[in-house]
């Protein structure tokens, strides 16, 4: 049976903040620090311990987008149900190298940049496993947040599954920088997998429209794909999403195959997608 395995992507503007307190963690990632990783604070505030337990005297503190370079891994601790590693870690304060414990979950998984822009995310995990569970991105320029918004991934398992992120170009959207790319898999089956584009004009963070993957093997595949206008067969100014959706017998043979194709217009002017 031919599997498929791709994508999502959403919308919603919000303004919060963060304390090392709240229900965040580095979303399967923080288990795979190694020495000499880079990482970006992504909390307002993050505290440094001198060992890695939160009943040890606290011996800094440290602001969203500062740099922190691992040096080893601790134990795993689970802070309000949710677990990451301890991580000892070297930074600059004052001009001078610091090292410390703090725990993982209040770093931003993976470095992103533009220019000089960082784009730092963490994740809210919900208690309940009905309940979405919402991603938060910043934009922060020389140690201040400059925009920030938010998605949120419906199948708590895909959210604790695995993960990546990086940046791409616009893709010949116009008046756009660059395309911030996010996904999600819960490599299971029924289980979708997404894929979130977040597009970044230079001040203002623009989630694009939702797209998601998911396989039941032997029953049904569903496929959803975007064609930038940058992309073999793309449009100037058209967004294009395809979904292909099979069905399958017993016997593992596809017995029907639905297509169907959504097009956005991309204004450059609003920067926003109207569909056609």
């Amino acid at each position: 049976m031919k599997c498929f395995f791709l994508c999502l992507l959403f919308v919603l503007p919000s303004v919060v903040c963060f304390a090392q307190e709240e229900d965040y963690q580095n979303w399967g990632q923080a288990y795979g620090f190694d020495p000499k990783d880079v990482r970006y604070v992504y909390v307002d505030t993050a505290n440094i311990r001198t060992a890695p337990r939160s009943d040890a005297p606290l011996q800094d503190k440290l602001w969203q987008g500062c740099e922190v370079t691992i040096l080893n891994t601790g134990k795993l601790f689970t802070m309000a149900g949710k677990s990451a590693p301890w991580c000892e870690v070297s930074y600059m304060k004052t001009g001078a190298t610091q090292k410390g414990w703090l725990w993982s979950g209040v770093l931003s998984p993976r470095i992103l940049r533009k220019d000089d822009v960082l784009f730092l995310y963490g994740m809210r995990f919900s208690a309940a496993n009905d309940t979405p569970t919402r991603v938060h991105v910043k934009a922060i320029r020389h140690d201040s947040v400059i925009a920030h918004t938010s998605f949120e991934i419906n199948s708590s398992q895909t959210a604790r599954g695995s993960h990546d992120a990086s940046v791409s170009g616009p893709k010949r959207l116009a008046g756009l920088s660059c395309l911030l790319y996010f996904t999600y898999s819960g490599e299971a089956c029924a289980v979708p997998t997404i894929e979130q584009y977040i597009a970044w004009d230079g001040s203002s963070l623009i989630v694009l429209p939702q797209i998601y993957s998911e396989v039941d093997a032997g029953v049904y595949a569903i496929e959803q794909k975007y064609t930038f206008p940058a992309d073999r067969g793309g449009k100037p100014a058209e967004l294009r999403m395809r979904e292909v959706i099979e069905q399958y017998d017993e016997g593992d043979k596809p017995v029907s195959r639905k297509i169907k194709t959504t097009r956005y217009r991309w204004d450059s002017a609003t920067k926003k997608l109207r569909k056609i």
